[in-house]
């Protein structure tokens, strides 16, 4: 039984009192459209193919990021909720921008509309709703606090000179069952009132449980609680801070927050991480793509220069061989000949030896001479030809060279082609369809595989405005910054994936928003002390 302003209420009248009081004020914020949390647009960019993006003042909280589908749109006095009015496409927590396409239900132009004239919006009703199930539940073990220490803890002061009125409030909430501690901001309530009483406890092996009624509101408490709590030397694996934590302190402390309440978190970075490896990847091919547009056609106009070398010396080559074949037909015509007049002749020579006497030069005068002049005749025949043929010889040994002069230009035009070739094929390396292509290249299809190719990079090309949209959110970042961005989302991946069962285990400072701590249950966890923030 309570004592409630001099009146005594039953366990049970409390906790009718508060459901009801919880239903009251949800109708109450339903009939007047309060609870509602919206966020201004400060820049509505057009991304082309139907997509816009709003830059949003500040970032989502993670429970709206993760439920992307329960986000509305306040916009000239009227609410819209339905996808085909605006569909969400993409949020990118990082750049707090939101990926939107407008639908053929919603009436007006999107294009015309200003920053400060729409807003994002989400129902936040459901804490109103869980406090009351957590009074409809846990109502009867509602109990006044009763139990003191038995032996008050020592107490540790963080700072050189504390006052007067931070002292004896740090002696109350250590000593009392109960103790309320009011101070104007700055006057210590954190920094050495609370930061003592934590750090008085934790050093007495007590566990420790910190409340407050929002995250906003427990956050500000751990930003000036955990350093204070470091410089003594309490590890951050003593610290667990449950529910879902804001962009921000995740980032700061990854290390204090419970993994299941950056299931969000972690599943927007899993996201994130996703995206900025896609962007990475489209950016890269994008850049590839341009890069070998200009390339192919380097190379092709110098591919258009070499056939234009090559085929004057095919055609020398082609010109000087046949010229060659007939020489050598010439040659082997013009010994044959040689060999027939060498016989005739020595015929002759042999006719006229005979003959070389004096009785017969006296006697056949006549044939004598005839024979002198056949022999004669003969020999200045086996000369001429001789001489023809050697010219002949001449003549092919010439041709000969100059189809070796021919083809050495072949071969080193060949060498050029190769080289491009291969450079053609590095270029195209990144697509397999563009390296299929460029393999069938030879020197007789030269203008025939440039077509062929610049007809797939045209049609690669063209696909790309379909997927830029999506990355546009990263549009004003550098492949460097990307980077550095996957690193640091990967190592926050990692921190934040430790199992919840180690984290709770060894935890000896849990903190919690109100709602939270309605819903947490754990074995292993019981509060020795709990201070609760009022704001």
């Amino acid at each position: 039984m309570f004592t409630l302003g001099g009146v005594f209420m039953e366990v049970s009248e409390i906790q009718s009192m508060c459901v009801s009081g919880s239903e009251a004020y949800y109708k109450y914020l339903e009939s007047h459209g309060r609870g509602l949390s919206s966020l201004s647009v400060h820049t509505i960019e057009a991304a082309g193919d139907g997509l816009y993006l709003l830059h949003l003042y500040s970032r989502l909280s993670p429970s709206a990021a993760d439920h992307l589908d329960d986000l509305f749109f306040r916009y000239n006095g009227r609410i819209f909720t339905d996808s085909e009015e605006i569909r969400i496409v993409h949020y990118s927590p990082m750049k707090a921008v939101l990926t939107v396409r407008p639908g053929r239900r919603f009436p007006y132009d999107f294009s015309l509309i200003r920053p400060g004239q729409i807003e994002v919006c989400s129902d936040m009703k459901f804490l109103v709703k869980r406090v009351r199930d957590w009074y409809s539940t846990h109502g009867p073990e509602i109990h006044p606090p009763h139990e003191i220490f038995a032996r008050v803890p020592p107490p540790i002061i963080p700072v050189s000179n504390p006052t007067q009125e931070q002292m004896r409030a740090i002696r109350g909430a250590l000593s009392s069952s109960l103790s309320y501690v009011w101070g104007a901001p700055g006057t210590g309530k954190t920094r050495v009132v609370l930061s003592s009483c934590v750090l008085s406890l934790l050093r007495s092996e007590k566990k420790v449980l910190i409340v407050a009624p929002t995250n906003n509101a427990l956050e500000q408490m751990l930003y000036g609680l955990i350093p204070v709590l470091r410089e003594n030397g309490i590890s951050y694996k003593e610290i667990l801070r449950l529910g879902i934590p804001s962009a921000g302190f995740a980032r700061k402390y990854p290390w204090v927050c419970e993994p299941g309440g950056l299931s969000s978190q972690i599943s927007q970075l899993e996201k994130d991480i996703s995206s900025m490896k896609d962007c990475m990847e489209f950016r890269g091919k994008r850049r590839k793509l341009f890069q070998a547009v200009d390339a192919v056609n380097q190379i092709f106009a110098q591919l258009h220069t070499f056939r234009s070398s090559l085929l004057p010396v095919l055609k020398s080559v082609d010109d000087i061989a046949k010229e060659l074949f007939h020489l050598k037909r010439d040659v082997w015509s013009r010994d044959r000949e040689i060999d027939s007049l060498s016989s005739t002749y020595h015929r002759s020579k042999d006719a006229l030896q005979r003959a070389n006497s004096s009785i017969f030069r006296h006697i056949f005068r006549k044939h004598y001479r005839r024979l002198l002049a056949q022999e004669d005749g003969d020999f200045h025949s086996l000369m001429s030809a001789q001489a023809k043929l050697n010219e002949l010889i001449a003549l092919q040994e010439e041709a000969e060279h100059q189809l070796d002069e021919e083809n050495e230009k072949v071969y080193t035009l060949t060498l050029q082609f190769t080289s491009l070739k291969d450079e053609l094929l590095s270029v195209c390396s990144f697509s397999p369809e563009l390296s299929k292509c460029a393999e069938q290249l030879r020197p007789t299809n030269i203008t025939g595989t440039y077509k062929k190719l610049c007809t797939k990079l045209d049609r690669n090309l063209k696909k790309l405005p379909q997927n830029a949209p999506m990355y546009a959110a990263y549009g004003n970042l550098s492949d460097e910054d990307i980077s550095s961005a996957l690193i640091d989302l990967t190592d926050q991946l990692q921190c934040m994936e430790l199992p919840v069962e180690e984290r709770i285990s060894a935890a000896t400072l849990v903190a919690a928003t109100m709602d939270k701590f309605m819903v947490f249950s754990s074995d292993s966890f019981t509060p020795r002390h709990v201070f609760l923030d009022e704001a």
